[in-house]
């Protein structure tokens, strides 16, 4: 497998192939745990090697995820995708190219359509010009 370049914030999806060595089910040790977010506020995180066989990164989405009204996104076939949002206090839509509308959830998206790219945002310190 190529590797692929990672930053800071960025989402990935971690693929670990291996054997369970040793379970111990008397303190709930079934296996390693290796990342997670444990709650909205909790992540549990792990260091892996970039290049360890049995271990695989998924390029998911770019730290800019998840997407703010006015975006311009990609999804792996190329196809485009628009964030807009009805009213301040509406969740964000992905609309696209057939004028569909995502369900409110922008993470449904990202997992049926993902990798996401991000081709355009507008400089909100420029007044939302970009």
């Amino acid at each position: 497998m190529s590797e692929i370049e990672l930053r800071p914030g960025d989402r990935v999806r971690v693929t670990i192939t291996g054997i369970v060595r040793e379970a111990y089910a008397g303190d709930r040790k079934y296996f390693t745990t290796i990342a997670y977010a444990s709650s909205e506020t909790d992540t549990m995180c792990v260091t892996l090697p970039s290049s360890v066989p049995g271990v695989a990164f998924e390029y998911l989405a770019p730290a800019e995820w998840p997407p703010r009204p006015g975006d311009l996104w990609h999804d792996r076939a190329g196809d485009p995708w628009f964030a807009g949002q009805a009213d301040f206090d509406e969740p964000v839509r992905m609309i696209g190219r057939s004028g569909t509308a995502y369900p409110d959830d922008p993470e449904v998206l990202l997992r049926a359509w993902g990798p996401m790219t991000l081709v355009h945002r507008q400089d909100e310190a420029k007044g939302g010009e970009s």
